[in-house]
């Protein structure tokens, strides 16, 4: 199994945040990626994917946009 914690830019756990799980899969010369796992963060910022084969790994989340609060995005000059 593989477990984390996703924690936001001030070290906080976050909820509800997807994680993917891929499994580096070799076939002759070439090598990709098979998604193993799929789910989220639960209320403490934690994930699991249980019942894995031994072998390599990818774990991806996705990143956030940022919300900016009664103001504009303005590009720089």
């Amino acid at each position: 199994s593989i477990s984390g914690t996703v924690f936001d830019e001030h070290g906080d756990p976050v909820a509800g945040i997807p994680v993917r799980v891929l499994q580096v899969v070799s076939l002759g010369t070439t090598t990709y990626p098979a998604r193993a796992f799929s789910g989220e963060t639960d209320d403490r910022g934690m994930y699991r994917a249980g019942g894995l084969a031994p072998g390599p790994y990818i774990v991806q989340v996705p990143s956030v946009q940022v919300t900016v609060r009664g103001g504009t995005l303005r590009p720089p000059a």
